[in-house]
Parts: structure tokens; sequence; C-alpha cells
């Protein structure tokens, strides 16, 4: 999560890309008295968080840039899901 209040100039467009390259969400605040809200935003997705984990398809240690896609397949939910996830890694060197 990265949250930016004020005027940070370019700083803002830095904030939002660490936020989707690391799987987060960017919250600017451009009026401190919405703080107290936001932060209760973010308290509440804590809370509804899951742990997805995965075996990639090669284990090559070969230090490559790996994707990585989730997708949502739950046609017959009621409530609306969303998905935040890192985007991707490096795999290892040996």
């Amino acid at each position: 999560m990265t949250v930016g209040a004020g005027d940070l100039g370019g700083l803002i467009d830095l904030l939002s890309d660490l936020a989707e390259e690391t799987g987060g969400r960017h919250y600017p605040v451009e009026n401190l008295d919405a703080l107290p809200e936001i932060c209760a935003r973010i308290s509440a997705e804590f809370r509804s968080q899951y742990l997805l984990g995965y075996s990639p398809e090669s284990m090559a240690s070969d230090g490559k840039y790996r994707r990585v896609r989730v997708e949502i397949l739950d046609a017959l939910s009621r409530v609306s899901l969303h998905a935040f996830w890192k985007l991707g890694y490096y795999a290892p060197r040996e």
C-alpha cells in the first residue's frame, strides 16, 4: 500500500507505479480530513485478504523475469471480487 498526501509533484506517479508493481494499491490523499476514511478502507482490505501460492512451470535458475497472472473464475458469486497481485518476479540465479 502507498499513501501520498500533499503536493508531491511527480512522486504521485512513482507511488502509483510502486503499488501496482508490488500488487498493492495507491491511495492519494488530497485532503487530510479524508485520511481517517482512507485508513479505515486500508484496514478493511487487510482483514479480507487471501494468500495464494503456486509453483512455476519452469524451475530454471536463470534470473529471467516471470509474469504472474491471476483470474477470478467465480461466475456464481453475488459479491464483487477484485484481485491485486504482484505482476511478476525475477527467478533466482544459481
